[in-house]
């Protein structure tokens, strides 16, 4: 996003020396490949979310199928009852799902992080309040006294 926004600033400060030179397409091309690149990066993060969706599943899958295997032989033996084993494997089913809430938050978390750290760089920065109302000030005395000046001059012609 940012290369695109940097790319388009280009363009619209070179613009004089673009058109002066006969270079709109190649200005053109150079906005497509961007655009092209930031679709891309969208496709691409909308696939490692659409598998960040699915890891808890994963891994709920694998735990619960592994569960089942080495439990599964213990139940079969009669060293384990059967109401306990399929109780387990309720209880992995439930904590599963609360994993994948908490997972959930922790990716959005990380998506939201680096934004979040921005702004607080920004707040944190030292403020110039003083130096900008100083200017101005010293904008409008500087204006004030060329209005002043106008109307003299204006009232000396007269």
């Amino acid at each position: 996003e940012d290369n695109l926004v940097n790319r388009m600033t280009g363009i619209f400060a070179e613009y004089p020396l673009i058109n002066a030179f006969h270079q709109r397409p190649r200005a053109i091309d150079s906005v497509d490949a961007c655009i092209k690149e930031q679709n891309s990066s969208g496709s691409d993060f909308a696939k490692v979310m659409t598998n960040n969706a699915y890891f808890v599943q994963w891994v709920e899958g694998l735990v619960t199928a592994a569960y089942i295997m080495f439990r599964g032989f213990a139940v079969l033996a009669g060293e384990c009852p059967l109401g306990i084993y399929l109780m387990d494997i309720s209880i992995i089913s439930s904590i599963s799902k609360e994993v994948e809430t908490m997972y959930g938050v922790f990716v959005d978390w990380e998506i939201v992080c680096p934004s979040l750290i921005a702004i607080t760089r920004l707040m944190n920065l030292p403020m110039d309040v003083h130096h900008r109302m100083q200017i101005n000030k010293l904008h409008r005395r500087h204006s004030n006294e060329q209005l002043h000046h106008s109307h003299e001059q204006l009232n000396l012609d007269a």
